[in-house]
């Protein structure tokens, strides 16, 4: 297999690359320190997994997934902070590593890199579900039913034709976990379902009662992913 280390941590890429050489199972170990050497390798070679971490210069892991999803190989997620594992699965990770590694999970991990229905892995599949974490619980929600995310400080308010949730999360993070191709930031305070929007009059969209501005900048884009003739 050929595999590609995501990692800006010296100790923890230097000890991805031995368990990499000592398993045997790598013809091609690649190193990149941050999001934007990742990006120009994942567009230059193809590989079999990459190793990614979650926190990095630029910008995140997830981000760095979800900006290159065409070149994107199998996921296995590595960071020292536990909290992150479903946000890994999210991404349909394979696996998760948490730092300090052990071999052993290692092992487990890169196995599964092996299953039949992973070798000919196809073009990854938007995902339609979303975890949002309310009070003490996950709620499970169908993407295309949420029709626009606001910010509330440190929060957001996630919002569908039949309720709403008060999620302790950023307007960045939210968008992180949408996918592209339905939703889309409109102004600094607003993501929105484009499928679900009523009309657009002058620096506003209409949604059901619900109002909501378009910021200068954005309006050329919002008109040009309406096909707004």
């Amino acid at each position: 297999m050929n595999c590609l280390i995501i990692e800006d941590e010296t100790m923890a890429r230097t000890a991805l690359r031995k368990m990499c050489s000592q398993c045997g199972e790598f013809n091609l170990i690649d190193e990149a320190v941050n999001a934007t050497q990742a990006s120009q390798k994942l567009l230059t070679n193809n590989y079999d997994v990459a190793f990614l971490d979650v926190v990095l210069p630029e910008f995140s892991g997830f981000q760095l997934a979800k900006n290159n999803s065409k070149t994107l190989p199998p996921l296995i997620v590595t960071t020292s902070e536990r909290e992150f594992a479903l946000d890994a699965f999210e991404h349909d990770a394979l696996d998760f590593l948490l730092k300090p590694f052990e071999y052993s999970r290692f092992l487990k991990a890169i196995s599964k890199v092996n299953q039949p229905s992973l070798s000919n892995y196809p073009e990854k599949q938007e995902k339609k579900q979303l975890f949002i974490k309310v009070d003490s619980k996950f709620v499970n929600l169908n993407v295309d039913d949420i029709m626009y995310v606001e910010a509330y400080g440190d929060y957001v308010n996630v919002r569908t034709d039949a309720a709403r949730y008060i999620v302790h999360s950023t307007l960045k993070g939210m968008l992180e976990k949408l996918p592209d191709s339905v939703f889309m930031k409109v102004h600094r305070s607003f993501i929105v379902n484009m499928s679900s929007i009523n009309n657009v009059q002058n620096n506003s969209i209409v949604m059901g009662n619900k109002v909501i501005p378009i910021s200068r900048s954005n309006r050329p884009k919002v008109m040009q992913r309406l096909n707004a003739v």
